[in-house]
């Protein structure tokens, strides 16, 4: 892997941007999914709702202490400042995935990994319909796939991100069924 991973030979990926197109508040406050909505029809919950949301969780048991410290902070916080931010979504498209929530933030900047298909296109047209202006989605433009395009892939990461100073943040998503998903697993961490 790790000779494979220094070939700069592999010919790179070309990127399609897309920028949203909607002007919206700066301003979006940090929330959380509340237990009592559904996938289609989502309540948000904020300040001290989330806290106490959080805190039920962690006596629940089904979130760790920790992690219900941190989240609480989080929540806390008048609002989401996601700019010096460069978001690598390893599987853009997964579904437990924070991509469509990442979109909605002023400002956001995601370079995403899936494979291209209608769940990718769905979240082309999601940007250009539903995001803030300030809002940015890179991809492959004919998709990419972590078992076969590997260097590719993260040699794409590595020349985005060395045209910024923004921090990048790595997000590894993808699941694949069976024996696929070791062989994604070791994917993702070579490109970590």
């Amino acid at each position: 892997i790790e000779e494979a991973m220094n070939d700069r030979a592999v010919p790179p990926l070309q990127t399609v941007t897309i920028r949203g197109t909607r002007t919206i508040q700066d301003d979006v406050p940090y929330c959380l999914a509340s237990p009592h909505g559904t996938d289609d029809e989502p309540i948000w919950i904020t300040g001290q709702e989330a806290v106490d949301q959080l805190e039920t969780w962690k006596k629940y048991g089904c979130l760790e202490p920790s992690a219900a410290t941190r989240a609480a902070a989080v929540v806390q916080q008048p609002s989401v400042n996601v700019t010096n931010k460069i978001f690598c979504l390893l599987g853009v498209t997964s579904e437990m995935g924070p991509a469509y929530q990442l979109l909605k933030l002023p400002g956001a900047t995601v370079i995403g990994v899936a494979r291209s298909g209608t769940r990718l296109q769905h979240l082309r047209d999601f940007v250009e319909k539903e995001s803030p202006k300030s809002t940015t989605l890179q991809i492959p433009v004919e998709g990419a796939d972590l078992l076969k395009d590997l260097v590719a892939i993260a040699n794409w990461i590595l020349d985005i991100s060395s045209q910024s100073n923004d921090q990048l943040v790595v997000c590894p998503l993808t699941y694949m069924d069976g024996e696929a998903f070791v062989r994604v697993t070791v994917a993702m961490d070579a490109i970590v």
